[in-house]
């Protein structure tokens, strides 16, 4: 039995120097001139391919050298051999994502062995995640060695910016002629999506920009499409390998409104091209955005207003606004045309502007249809996801959260009337482990003209007529109980928060309800 292993042992020992020896033979042997890429010897094949992809490298490096090996003798002159793009394994695009400033060349020198193959990655230009596969062309008298002719290479944007020629300024407004953002496995063009500068950045872009991304698109194998999701939207753990590090990584995850209206009128095309102000702009989202649940076949899971739509397509009209801290802006997108693929993408021309000073004191909460907390801080007028406002929860004033029948409901976060078991006794436990529980006191004065009024004369940056409006709601206004107040929109539509931590006087007025959907409030806020 041991001699029989020692034999074995011996076999397969020869059958490897063999297969070695063939190897070296083919390549270093020949005294004919034969080319090869270093990499491709030294890197396994990628996956199913005969040659192997290297990176992905990120686009600041700026200029790539690959050596290129010569075997044979050399010669007393400059020889050079040719390179083709193999355009079949490519996605990155010439002029674009790179170029090649000695051309599509490899020079070997005189009395020499090697050469180099030099690409120079375009970063101000280029995006995505694109891959350039190159392959040496005998040239001459010089051939190729097969195994080793051909070498991949995956670039890294940070982002994908607009063509700057066919971006234009127009009073105060942006107006982006074309331009196009892709779905989650678009090499050419990233999926978490800048509204404000129409960037469209890649994963690891991101993750390094967290506090810039309005929304990433994804696209459902389940028949839903291209999704549009606002990081704070909890479903973007749906798809776990393109963007649950969102819910599991990131420190910041903007919310925002996205609306999609199906079908746009001519009348709305026009009055999309003709907008050349921000209040030209803000006039048709707000229209758009008010009558959205009028239309026909209308979808509130579909089309929002929501942190998350579905089937974006050509022919739609795509309204954002942003609820992020420090963000101000919205946007209307012309959707012309789409790829209903995870390869896929939107494109169409889009304007973008800064929401009016007096409708910034105004948000839009989704969470009815969902059932997912909105977590509300109305000094900065932001609305947090959970594992958000968990890190950050001294500067949470108030919950906003849909029941089946209560609807729309607002909710005190002090450690003595939570009622978010209602819900679920996790999220109840969850917040009650908060080292900080602010209490706020929450008062309907109803809906009639008299309260309606007396919202309308309020000053915000007059604190003695804001505290004589809480005083008087306490008196003559129904307070809520146990912190909660239930069918908001339904009758409430003026209301008197008292965030009593910090100090803050809060008055609410409902400018847009539907009851099994979204909410829009205007408010007034008064700091001590």
């Amino acid at each position: 039995m041991k001699k029989f292993s020692i034999i074995l042992l011996y076999c397969l020992c020869i059958t490897a120097f063999t297969g070695c020896f063939k190897d070296y033979e083919e390549r270093y042997l020949f005294t004919d001139n034969r080319v090869e890429f270093e990499d491709a010897v030294i890197n396994s094949n990628t996956g199913s391919k005969t040659f192997p992809i290297l990176g992905p490298i990120d686009s600041e490096v700026g200029t790539l050298k690959y050596r290129v090996n010569m075997t044979g003798e050399q010669a007393d002159v400059d020889r050079e051999v040719e390179v083709r793009i193999v355009v079949e394994e490519t996605t990155a695009r010439e002029g674009i994502d790179y170029r090649f400033p000695h051309g599509k060349k490899v020079t070997i020198p005189a009395n020499d062995s090697f050469g180099w193959l030099e690409i120079e990655i375009l970063n101000d230009t280029g995006g995505g995640s694109p891959v350039l596969v190159v392959q040496l062309v005998e040239t001459g008298d010089i051939g190729v060695l097969d195994r080793y002719h051909q070498l991949g290479v995956q670039i890294r944007f940070p982002f994908t910016a607009p063509d700057p020629s066919t971006v234009e300024e127009l009073n105060g407004i942006t107006y982006f002629k074309d331009i196009t953002f892709g779905a989650h496995d678009n090499d050419n063009v990233g999926n978490y999506v800048d509204m404000e500068t129409g960037r469209a950045y890649g994963k690891v872009g991101a993750g390094n920009n967290q506090d810039k991304i309005d929304f990433v698109i994804l696209r459902s194998g389940a028949g839903s499409g291209l999704n549009l999701l606002t990081p704070s939207n909890s479903a973007v753990t749906a798809w776990p390998s393109d963007a649950g590090h969102i819910a599991e990584e990131w420190t910041v995850r903007n919310n925002g409104v996205i609306t999609r209206i199906t079908g746009a009128m001519a009348e709305d095309i026009q009055e999309f091209n003709d907008a050349e102000s921000p209040e030209d702009l803000w006039a048709l989202y707000d229209r758009l955005i008010t009558n959205v649940s009028s239309t026909g076949g209308y979808s509130w899971s579909e089309q929002g207003p929501s942190t998350r739509t579905r089937h974006a397509s050509g022919g739609d009209l795509l309204l954002f606004k942003s609820q992020g801290v420090d963000r101000h802006h919205f946007s209307i997108m012309r959707i012309e045309d789409h790829l209903d693929s995870s390869t896929g993408y939107i494109s169409g021309e889009m304007k973008t502007g800064l929401v009016p000073e007096d409708r910034r004191q105004e948000l839009t909460l989704t969470g009815r249809a969902s059932g997912v907390a909105s977590f509300i801080d109305f000094k900065r007028g932001v609305v947090l996801e959970e594992s958000v406002a968990a890190r950050e929860p001294e500067n949470i004033d108030a919950i906003h959260l849909g029941g089946s029948g209560s609807k729309h409901n607002f909710i005190s976060i002090d450690n003595g009337a939570l009622t978010l078991s209602a819900w679920a006794q996790s999220l109840e436990d969850r917040v009650l482990a908060w080292p900080v529980q602010n209490k706020a006191t929450v008062i309907s004065m109803g809906s009639d003209q008299a309260a309606i009024d007396m919202y309308d004369a309020l000053d915000q940056n007059d604190r003695a007529a804001m505290e004589a409006a809480l005083a008087d709601a306490e008196t003559n206004g129904t307070i809520s109980t146990n912190g909660r107040l239930q069918h908001v929109g339904e009758g409430d539509d003026i209301i008197i928060l008292h965030s009593e931590d910090r100090g803050l006087i809060i008055a609410i007025k409902v400018v847009d309800v539907e009851i099994d959907g979204h909410i829009t409030i205007e408010y007034k806020v008064s700091e001590p």
